[in-house]
């Protein structure tokens, strides 16, 4: 965790995330936005329906809901 709820007053966090491939979450939705920068290798991430493929310098944004 690069900042937490507590340090930010609740306004967001910042997390840096590494994984195997295919190690993502299944399909979900949450009450909140979410926002994602690729550093290297590729995300692929559906947002409403929309398969969406990142590589290292890109930046999504994902709506709540």
């Amino acid at each position: 965790m690069l900042a937490s709820s507590e340090q930010t007053g609740g306004a967001y966090e910042i997390f840096e995330l590494e994984g195997p491939e295919g190690s993502g979450p299944p399909a979900h939705a949450h009450p909140w936005s979410e926002a994602y920068v690729v550093t290297e290798g590729e995300a692929v991430v559906y947002i409403e329906g929309a398969k969406l493929k990142a590589a290292p310098g890109c930046f999504f944004h994902i709506p709540a809901g």
